[in-house]
């Protein structure tokens, strides 16, 4: 037979390799929500949530509009919907989750939570010193009354204002939080503005607390609109979150000034749990 002799030849170091493929991420396993309401059950409390409204009509399921399974909820006033639960001028209609279920106080284990929000065609835009609540993450002042100082009550809600917002522009979203070891309205407060609320368009939130009265309080909150595929950061607070001494809960909230017009807001796929990848529906920027 005949033998052919084929010598190796070294690489040409002037010809670049070919890349190897990256590795894909390693995503840790996501642990189990400690709580998942998408009023998927056929009611209004969906087995955690208790109703202040003017009457119960106000809040029903919703099949046109939802961002997760096959409702979501919907939460109204009516003109004169006025002194509902303390609300004093202010009309109300909001779902409460109780303190309890929230888990919201000074050393509470670490959180993540999600909740979406849609502004339906009849929401009302507020204009001049008028304001509308939509998530409220409210402290529990009234069961502790004269034990500590009287406190601002809200801690970190997300609303949309008129006039009073930083250009003086109608209808502008923003973030307000509070919190410390004393209970100050202007002190503590801080905030950042997320621009002109849309009607049409779902707002997915994702936050992340950090439970303390000291300066080592941590919330971080994420921000999806719409079809986006990340959610962006759009607040980050290394300060207290929380009063001393005080203990919060959430509240999904249709509470605002008088417009002397119905309005509403709708709420869906709200999500507390050990990690992002376990409420979180689409990817967090600076988060692997």
């Amino acid at each position: 037979g005949t033998w052919i002799l084929v010598a190796e030849v070294p690489p040409d170091p002037t010809i670049p390799e070919e890349p190897e493929e990256p590795e894909p991420p390693v995503i840790p396993p996501s642990g189990t929500p400690r709580i998942f309401s998408s009023w998927e059950n056929g009611t209004v409390g969906d087995g955690f949530w208790g109703l202040q409204a003017k009457q119960a009509s106000r809040a029903s399921l919703i099949t046109s509009q939802k961002r997760h399974g096959n409702s979501a909820i919907r939460l109204s006033t009516q003109s004169g919907d006025t002194n509902v639960n303390g609300s004093g001028t202010w009309e109300r209609c909001d779902l409460t989750l109780g303190e309890s279920n929230s888990r919201m106080y000074h050393g509470a284990p670490d959180e993540w939570i999600a909740h979406s929000i849609y502004l339906p065609p009849e929401f009302v835009i507020p204009t001049g010193g008028q304001g509308f609540l939509l998530w409220d993450i409210h402290d529990n002042y009234s069961a502790h009354a004269g034990e500590v100082p009287a406190p601002s009550q809200a801690l970190s809600h997300i609303e949309v204002v008129g006039g009073n917002s930083a250009n003086g522009q109608d209808g502008m979203m923003r973030i307000r939080t509070y919190g410390g070891p004393t209970a100050s309205w202007e002190s503590s407060r801080d905030q950042v503005e997320l621009g002109v609320a849309e009607k049409g368009v779902w707002y997915d939130f994702v936050h992340f607390f950090k439970w303390s009265h000291n300066s080592d309080g941590i919330q971080k909150t994420w921000l999806r609109k719409g079809s986006g595929t990340i959610g962006e950061l759009v607040y980050d607070k290394a300060a207290a979150t929380i009063y001393q001494g005080l203990e919060a809960y959430l509240k999904l909230a249709c509470y605002h000034s008088a417009f002397g017009v119905a309005t509403a807001v709708i709420h869906d796929r709200v999500v507390f749990g050990p990690d992002w990848q376990t409420v979180s529906m689409f990817p967090l920027e600076g988060v692997t």
